[in-house]
């Protein structure tokens, strides 16, 4: 099993607890694993207190009889690499659509008003594997990245549990993907170093930027230079330019835009 945070560590007590007497479990962490827990746990931290060994990616390839479980993994793996393998992954988008990276972003960042979780088999393609289950989630209007994100690994770490019996068996059955519709997002999609929210736009599309880089543990979106949390669409058509500070007030500042004025609201704390 490979990955981190929450949805690999309770899928890992899952198997410890129901699977340790029928096969051997071992761990694979992301690169950037510091076997401490934060506001996610570790994965390389409870495997240890577990008494689960840690492999190394390329320990496993001439390895037999492998079932090979990716959740939130940060290798593209390679098929062809292993010798015997069936391989597994946990993507947190209904797949075609959102192949790739920033699965919690783009989402509300375009404006959806649902995503999903797919299981799915790995093949050569990136997130290109049949489909093996899916499971639909809302996104509600006020959701951020750090919501919807939360959602997946609430249902994917369901999802995968409940279709663990049959992977172990090697049993279940799966589809190809749709061709129409797919869509994907590689890692240059995004540049977090250099986060701009564009002000000449509608005060919905500007609420859909500010809640999709609004993730507290990582980054908040800066207007102003100041960092805002949440965004309020007023019932006032904005009289001034797009991208103008209509009135600043303790809690927010009043920006004007394409259609109606916003309340930008500073992080309370």
């Amino acid at each position: 099993m490979a990955g981190k945070n929450d949805i690999s560590v309770e899928i890992l007590e899952y198997l410890v607890e129901h699977q340790k007497d029928r096969f051997e479990i071992g761990v694979v962490c992301n690169k950037n694993e510091t076997g401490k827990d934060s506001w996610q746990k570790s994965l390389r931290y409870h495997a240890k207190k577990m008494g689960i060994r840690e492999y190394a990616l390329q320990e496993i390839y001439n390895m037999q009889q492998v079932l090979f479980l990716s959740l939130e993994f940060d290798q593209i793996i390679r098929p062809q690499k292993f010798a015997d393998a069936r391989l597994y992954n946990i993507h947190f988008s209904l797949l075609p659509h959102y192949r790739g990276m920033y699965t919690a972003v783009l989402p509300i960042l375009y404006g959806e008003t649902r995503s999903g979780v797919t299981l799915h088999r790995i093949d050569r393609g990136i997130d290109t594997g049949d489909i093996i289950a899916q499971e639909v989630i809302e996104i509600g209007e006020e959701d951020t990245s750090r919501d919807l994100y939360l959602k997946c690994m609430e249902k994917g770490t369901k999802l995968v549990i409940e279709y663990m019996d049959m992977l172990l068996d090697g049993t279940e059955t799966a589809i190809p993907q749709e061709k129409s519709g797919a869509t994907y997002f590689g890692r240059d999609t995004i540049d977090y170093s250099n986060i701009s929210i564009d002000l000449r736009k509608t005060a919905d599309q500007i609420k859909h930027q500010i809640r999709a880089f609004c993730f507290p543990e990582y980054q908040y979106p800066k207007v102003f230079g100041k960092d805002i949390e949440k965004v309020v669409i007023t019932d006032n058509k904005s009289l001034m330019n797009p991208g103008e500070i209509v009135m600043e007030e303790e809690e927010y500042m009043l920006i004007s835009t394409i259609d109606y004025d916003i309340k930008l609201y500073y992080p309370v704390g």
